[in-house]
């Protein structure tokens, strides 16, 4: 019986010893660490602790010695550039002088980080662990496997006295862990056919991988033939890509990448049904209507209009000019839903340049829509939120309010676009044409041109003093006009200036303009 028992230990012993054993190490970090000399931010890299994890970031010191960290700015924060095993905890020694509810988000990855600046970014921050918020709490335990870790203010300043962070480690294993790559950078869409390539530096090894999130072995996963796994999913959500390097009776670490997958639509309508901060791709073209600064607006093939709209560091004036009225925008626009003043709008963010690099080419010009807007009736609605559409024959009143009038004393005109408007208005009537928006809740129209038609009658084509204005395929025609005949474009700037001797004829790309001679104005669609 004994002898049976020592076989058994024997056997134990020799399987523990293909175990990896799991310790764990605390390194806890203070401003002093984390190179603050003062009150003034400042970057750090290359600190250690008592792990193997290099921390970098940017923060500074308050008057206590205490790590202080703030949420603006887009790049004070604490990040793991190497890792200390698998992060398992995070506990805060809170400085007095906190306010109650200051909270610290803290992010998790299986891909090092470089700099804070990645934690303001919902491509690279990681996956959101948990918070840890000042009066109620002080520590976050993670259960899942993240090897490197990230924290960050989400509410304002706050100050540390220190910060631990718990490290979970593993003896080497006799098999280099397995190496997860995709050439496709992210963010990554339903649909999406990601090439992952997954390999070892272990000669002779096998590897297994799953898809689904478990834990991969010679038994349950899915044997890599090659190199190359396809990822792809037909719903947006995370997909889980986990794989384990296998040589005889050792195995390596299982190492996971996690791929989010965003959402596609095809049409308008269906990007209006989507939740604010929804993380979108436009799988259509669009036809632009209009854009300024740092707007542009298209429609559809339905004729639906969308708002578009970038920072004016990343949308210059410049880069509107490229966007005409007619001129058609490849599929493939990358943005999120996203309110302004209750108006849906598709928010660029970090994808502005992504979306002047789609490609540009020339449509047929659209026409505005009228609508009637008059004591009994208001003709807008929803239809026509983020088209152009036109009024003819209107009064216009401006109010106290700077850059507000208001269209029959019935709709809000809000001049946005900051074109030259009339500076009398008393008895006189206005052709307007513009984007319909909600302002205050109500429709309203942001004009992109405004034409004194006092005198014109009612016939659209013929202007006051006999001076008659047309459009042909490709260019405008003009009648009864002696000296200069002065072409706009929508934003106002001169695009043709021609002489006349009682008729010209000014061949134009299509496109909107306002068209100027005689002293009078007309707006036109040249197709």
């Amino acid at each position: 019986m004994k002898k049976f028992l020592s076989l058994l230990s024997a056997v134990a012993v020799a399987l523990l010893g293909n175990l990896a054993v799991a310790a764990t190490v605390d390194d806890v970090l203070t401003a002093d660490m984390l190179k603050a000399t003062g009150t003034s931010y400042a970057d750090f890299t290359g600190v250690k602790a008592t792990s193997d994890a290099v921390y970098a970031g940017n923060s500074a010191k308050n008057n206590a010695g205490s790590i202080q960290l703030r949420s603006s700015g887009s790049n004070s924060g604490i990040v793991a550039t190497a890792t200390g095993g698998k992060a398992r905890k995070v506990v805060l020694t809170w400085d007095s002088s906190s306010s109650k509810g200051r909270t610290i988000d803290v992010y998790g990855s299986n891909q090092a980080y470089t700099a804070a600046t990645q934690l303001y970014n919902t491509t690279t921050r990681g996956t959101k662990i948990g918070s840890i918020v000042m009066g109620t709490s002080s520590e976050l335990v993670i259960e899942d496997d993240y090897e490197y870790i990230g924290l960050r203010s989400a509410s304002g300043a706050l100050y540390l006295t220190d910060i631990t962070i718990t490290w979970e480690q593993q003896e080497a294993s006799a098999v280099a862990n397995p190496v997860i790559s995709v050439e496709q950078a992210a963010p990554y869409f339903v649909g999406d056919e990601l090439n992952v390539s997954i390999s070892c530096e272990t000669e002779g090894a096998e590897i297994y991988y799953t898809l689904d999130g478990t834990e991969p072995t010679a038994e349950t996963g899915i044997k890599c033939e090659g190199t190359e796994v396809i990822v792809a999913t037909k719903e947006a959500g995370e997909v889980t890509l986990k794989a384990v390097a296998v040589l005889g009776t050792d195995a390596s670490k299982v190492v996971s990448k996690t791929f989010s997958f965003n959402l596609v639509v095809a049409s308008v309508a269906e990007f209006n049904g989507l939740a604010e901060g929804d993380l979108v791709r436009l799988n259509f073209p669009l036809t632009v209507l209009y854009a300024a600064k740092s707007n542009v607006f298209a429609q559809d093939e339905a004729g639906d209009g969308i708002w578009l709209y970038a920072y004016a560091s990343a949308f210059s004036d410049t880069d509107a000019q490229k966007y005409t009225n007619g001129r058609v925008i490849a599929a493939g626009a990358i943005g999120k839903y996203s309110k302004f003043k209750d108006n849906i709008e598709l928010a660029f963010g970090d994808y502005a340049n992504q979306f002047k690099a789609l490609e540009l080419t020339d449509g047929d010009a659209v026409e505005p829509q009228t609508v009637a807007i008059d004591d009994d009736h208001v003709g807008l609605s929803n239809e026509h939120l983020n088209t152009l559409v036109s009024v003819e024959g209107v009064s216009v009143a401006s109010t106290s309010t700077n850059k507000l009038y208001t269209i029959n004393g019935m709709v809000n005109m809000f001049n946005n676009f900051g074109i030259t408007m009339p500076t009398d208005f008393d008895g006189k009537t206005f052709d307007i044409t513009g984007i319909c928006v909600l302002y205050d809740g109500f429709h309203a129209i942001y004009p992109i041109s405004i034409v004194d038609s006092t005198n014109s009658g009612v016939d659209a084509s013929r202007i006051d003093g006999g001076v008659s204005i047309k459009v042909a395929e490709g260019a405008v025609m003009v009648n009864g006009a002696d000296g200069k005949v002065v072409v706009f474009d929508a934003m106002g700037r001169v695009v043709k200036s021609v002489s006349a001797n009682g008729e010209a004829t000014v061949e134009m790309p299509a496109g909107y303009y306002i068209v100027r001679t005689a002293g009078v104005a007309k707006a036109v669609i040249v197709k």
